[in-house]
């Protein structure tokens, strides 16, 4: 797509708190728009930027320009009110907000990743076919590029270069237009950058490894319908704890975003779904459990269905047969089994906000120590990308944390919360439906380097008392019922009994 880089528009070059610093990463941010637009408003020395903003050989309409500081101010003049000029600024501001999680977020590819290119469109008008290969789709009545990214890996030297895509469309659709909310699209950047920051693992073939599903594992994940609907179950833990945390890192300035997945948090109705063409349907113990029938069609030649109050999904996986049926189903988080509940990833976004909330002083000490925890999930270590090995990671640094003078403090002060709130989270997430034996194994499944922490042997002495505290804000006695649901309520609960100094690791 980019045929030459003329310039570096800007470089991530610190980091913030007490996360080790680590390699500069470029973020280069190109800017496409069609053609006749460009080549109108990028002349004399600029218009040797211009490019073609190809599918492979295939055009589109489109063409793109770097940005730097010859082309950026006439971006900003000419394209003026777009929502995209808005984002550039924000990257490209060193005193805001985004930029500055930004520049924390890219410590967690350990210095895998060196480059990142931001690829913003005015796509307002539309985007006709192919358009950019990847990321396009229709939103409202046109086809524009839905906001996606990835990482790729030069096999010669090693390092990774991840990419972003972001349009004008989207950003408008996200904000809204009645009453804009930036940090609905602020969360959507962060998102995305978070996508790049975790780098792909490859075969020995160099082919993409994504998942424990292989090379083609995130269509399996995503169900053969090219996305995911956050109130989903995928089709493993991995792909979900890997959008559930990319949307994590955002959650803290997101207010509406946070309140929104409070009161999912507290629905006791049928809230999780499920569709037809997904992994699950093959596994009967979730399959079959108690459900709502959301939906039910038969899936026409074109593969595209449109459920109730969703938006259109195509069912692009080879198997899925037109003329069958197309059932969506919808399941109480009570009635799901324990151990499908972190394939959902707005319930791993719940693990990491009540984490980042409750488990240190504060929470630039706690996103401190979540960042070495993802750290800790990075190549070679991607088959291990499970809420499992991350709950074990964190148990690991509350452990550290006791012991430093900061901690002893937090203590004095009763405000140090014990390792074993990591692993008492897990189990409140999955309603305690996990055997001890299971609960072991996924939290014992770590990096072999890695020591494993006191809390590992010594949560299961505590769990019962646990779970008696927990469970009457969750449903109802053993977190079976239809009782009110109070999560917040729950794991208030759970920290506070965590704060007792008999009951701190070091």
């Amino acid at each position: 797509m980019k045929k030459h880089i003329r310039t570096i528009a800007l470089a991530l070059a610190f980091t913030a708190g007490i996360v080790p610093a680590l390699l500069a990463q470029q973020i280069i941010v190109y800017f496409h728009a069609p053609t006749a637009a460009m080549t109108a408003n990028f002349t004399g020395a600029t218009a040797s930027y211009i490019q073609p903003s190809n599918c492979g050989a295939t055009s589109y309409g489109f063409s793109h320009v770097v940005l730097d500081n010859q082309t950026a101010p006439i971006f900003r003049s000419a394209f003026a009110g777009l929502k995209i000029v808005q984002t550039y600024d924000s990257l490209t501001n060193t005193s805001s907000i985004l930029r500055r999680r930004l520049m924390q977020l890219r410590n967690m590819s350990n210095g895998l990743v060196d480059t990142v290119e931001v690829n913003l469109y005015d796509d307002h008008a539309g985007i006709a076919a192919p358009g950019p290969c990847k990321c396009r789709d229709k939103i409202g009545s046109l086809y524009g590029v839905w906001p996606c990214a990835s990482s790729e890996r030069n096999h010669t030297t090693r390092v990774y270069k991840g990419w972003v895509m972001l349009g004008e469309l989207a950003a408008n659709h996200i904000m809204g237009t009645s009453s804009p909310d930036w940090w609905a699209w602020y969360k959507t950047v962060v998102h995305e950058f978070s996508h790049t920051q975790f780098a792909l693992e490859y075969n020995a073939a160099n082919q993409i490894v994504r998942n424990k599903w292989g090379t083609n594992g995130l269509a399996v994940s995503y169900g053969g319908d090219k996305g995911h609907w956050g109130d989903e179950l995928q089709a493993d833990e991995q792909s979900a704890l890997d959008e559930g945390l990319a949307t994590f890192w955002g959650l803290e300035r997101h207010t509406n975003g946070r309140s929104n997945l409070l009161s999912w948090l507290n629905r006791n109705d049928s809230r999780f779904f499920l569709g037809s063409h997904s992994f699950l349907t093959g596994v009967p113990d979730m399959w079959d459990r108690p459900h709502v029938m959301e939906f039910t069609t038969t899936i026409p030649e074109n593969r595209e269905v449109t459920p109730p109050h969703r938006s259109r999904i195509t069912l692009v996986n080879s198997y899925i047969q037109t003329g069958a049926r197309y059932e969506l189903r919808s399941y109480r988080w009570l009635d799901v089994p324990g151990k499908y509940v972190f394939y959902n990833e707005m319930m791993f976004q719940a693990y990491g906000w009540f984490f980042f909330d409750q488990a240190l002083p504060t929470r630039t000490e706690a996103f401190d120590v979540m960042m070495r925890a993802a750290q800790v999930m990075t190549p070679p270590n991607n088959r291990l990308r499970y809420p499992g090995v991350f709950a074990t990671a964190l148990a690991n640094e509350l452990e550290a944390y006791a012991r430093t003078a900061a901690g002893r403090a937090a203590e004095t002060n009763h405000r140090l919360v014990s390792s074993m709130f990591a692993y008492a989270l897990y189990d409140i997430v999955t309603h305690f439906d996990i055997s001890d034996a299971e609960l072991r194994t996924r939290f014992s499944s770590s990096v072999v380097t890695a020591a494993p922490p006191q809390a590992v042997t010594q949560y299961f002495t505590h769990r019962a008392a646990v779970k008696a505290l927990a469970c009457p804000h969750l449903g109802g006695p053993n977190c079976v019922g239809t009782g009110a649901i109070d999560f917040a309520r729950a794991v208030t609960e759970v920290r506070n009994y965590f704060t007792d100094s008999s009951r701190i690791l070091r």
